[in-house]
């Protein structure tokens, strides 16, 4: 009981902690001025226009790529490794979750901008987090959580307009 208590701990310290390593990238790196996502993301997908969800487009155009992902993980891999000193499978556990988290990301904000996304609607979460992802698109300072608003409740960027 209290190993299954640790592993739903760990869980959800790999979940929030991959959710702050996408948010510190996506803000940092991805949105510095003359950063090809700035460019070129954001100008191919206007939240005012019908372009927002398209229904074909190259996967380069949303997915993070190669680097970004490799990136996102060496980033809480350390947190990985110390609790796999304590507990192997724990440390194991925390870093498949980020690695879900992180799929996670990539698969909702395909969706997000592709037509087929529109299925999901249905869905409060997936709803809550496009409209988010919208407002970011239209302002980009705000709402950089892909796959959660967590820390951008957190850390005051989140934004529920732009109007």
């Amino acid at each position: 009981m209290l190993f299954t208590i640790a592993i739903l701990i760990v869980i959800l310290a790999g979940i929030i902690a991959s959710a702050f390593v996408e948010y510190i990238l996506h803000k940092l790196f991805l949105h510095q001025e003359g950063h090809i996502h700035l460019l070129e993301h954001h100008k191919n997908f206007k939240p005012q226009e019908s372009t927002f969800t398209r229904e074909s487009f190259e996967l380069d155009e949303v997915f993070s790529g190669i680097k970004y992902l490799l990136a996102n993980f060496l980033l809480y891999l350390p947190i990985g490794i110390i609790i796999g000193i304590y507990s192997f499978n724990l440390g194991l556990v925390f870093l498949l979750s980020g690695l879900l988290y992180s799929a996670w990301i990539e698969i909702v904000h395909y969706h997000y901008h592709h037509i087929d996304g529109i299925k999901f609607e249905r869905f409060k979460l997936f709803n809550y987090l496009k409209s988010n992802h919208k407002i970011h698109h239209a302002l980009y300072k705000f709402n950089f959580g892909i796959g959660s608003s967590i820390w951008d409740i957190i850390l005051g960027t989140s934004r529920k307009g732009w109007n």
